[in-house]
């Protein structure tokens, strides 16, 4: 999990909130800002400033340049939208246990919000 990468995937940059990739080795000599190859999932955490519409937009971006799996974190209604693809998605709340096909995971939402 890497938080705060700088994505330039297909000529359009971005700075998603966390992102995940496939397990790679540890370079600390050589620190990488930017990544031109697609995570497998994007986190997005809306902020007060940040409407849901525009996180959506963000999303649909990010699924048409490769990324396999978006979740939009609503933190006041605890809250995680997962969506699979464009206009799909599945809602998790607190107390769920959230499923993410796609990445074969499984957590308890609320380990996201402690």
């Amino acid at each position: 999990m890497i938080s705060e990468l700088n994505l330039d995937l297909s000529d359009w940059p971005s700075v998603p909130d966390v992102v995940l990739y496939p397990k790679k080795p540890l370079d600390l000599e050589n620190d990488i800002t930017t990544m031109t190859e697609p995570p497998l999932c994007v986190i997005e955490i809306i902020s007060p400033t940040q409407s849901i519409s525009e996180l959506i937009t963000k999303a649909r971006n990010f699924f048409r340049n490769g990324v396999r799996s978006c979740w939009l974190v609503i933190p006041p209604l605890e809250n995680v939208y997962v969506f699979s693809a464009p206009g799909a998605y599945e809602i998790f709340k607190s107390g769920e246990t959230l499923r993410d096909e796609k990445l074969d995971i499984a957590i308890p939402v609320s380990s996201i919000f402690e």
